[in-house]
């Protein structure tokens, strides 16, 4: 570690601003820069030696894992962690932090993906968190700053993702839909973003038919709930690219908790529909 931190100060990459701490390999460094590195080839065979079940004779598989990913990721969720404090430093408890977590997610038998959706005009009836089914719907809270906090301990790597540029747009009210999966078959990390997502457009589907409300998606963001991760999150932004609009129509959902069996029911039916 002190010797890729080195490299990185080299390449100005380092210190990061606290505001900008979460990188990512062939966007903010150069992975070439450390993989010469006698402490990085090290760590490769440590890994290749401790882990066969996931990293042996990676090109015979048909969904690889290699050590680089872990690697990487790794040294991004301790600078992540160490740009919080200011410290740069190998013993810092930033890269403490970091190993554990490196060594807690190899040893994991599935990582949890997380899938969170940030909609417009809907909220919860006493502004409180709900759960419907197997989604989390979390209100706007009052600060703005909240809610991006919210989806940052949901998904840890999320501002890698959103690169410095914010994706919310302005139109109010706003919430936060969450789910969640465990996912053990290494060719299906982003598969299972995908699986979350349909399942939130699902739930939206059925809330817009069973109370004629206008919401929306604005931007919506799949990753692991773990800073060190075998996949980097990633974004995807609907709708308009303006802060704000004119609305013709709004029609505002308030959801009590109690929607679950109409929700459900109605799911069936479209699902039922779109088979036949």
């Amino acid at each position: 570690m002190r010797a890729a931190f080195g490299v990185l100060v080299d390449e100005h990459v380092l210190p990061t601003p606290r505001y900008h701490r979460h990188l990512e390999v062939g966007r903010d460094y150069f992975g070439p820069d450390l993989m010469d590195l006698a402490e990085y080839k090290t760590l490769e065979a440590r890994l290749n030696e401790k882990y066969p079940n996931r990293f042996k004779d990676p090109l015979t598989r048909e969904h690889a894992q290699f050590p680089s990913t872990f690697i990487f990721s790794f040294l991004e969720a301790a600078i992540a962690r160490c740009a919080l404090s200011g410290t740069f430093d190998a013993s810092s408890a930033g890269v403490s932090e970091s190993i554990a977590e490196l060594v807690n997610v190899l040893n994991a038998g599935s990582h949890e993906i997380v899938c969170v959706r940030s909609v417009t005009h809907l909220t919860t009836l006493n502004g409180n968190e709900i759960e419907i089914g197997d989604i989390r719907i979390i209100p706007e809270p009052a600060r703005h700053g909240d809610s991006i906090e919210y989806v940052c301990r949901e998904i840890p790597g999320a501002p890698s993702a959103w690169n410095r540029e914010l994706p919310w747009r302005f139109d109010p009210p706003h919430a936060l839909l969450v789910t969640k999966k465990a996912v053990e078959d290494p060719g299906d990390f982003y598969g299972a973003g995908q699986t979350l997502s349909v399942r939130l457009e699902r739930f939206l589907r059925t809330v817009r038919l069973l109370t004629s409300g206008t919401v929306q998606t604005t931007f919506e963001i799949s990753g692991s709930s773990t800073l060190t991760s075998p996949m980097h999150p990633y974004l995807h932004e609907f709708g308009r690219k303006t802060l704000m609009g004119p609305n013709l129509v709004r029609r505002v959902v308030t959801l009590s908790g109690n929607e679950a069996e109409a929700i459900e029911a109605i799911g069936s039916i479209i699902d039922s529909a779109e088979v036949c």
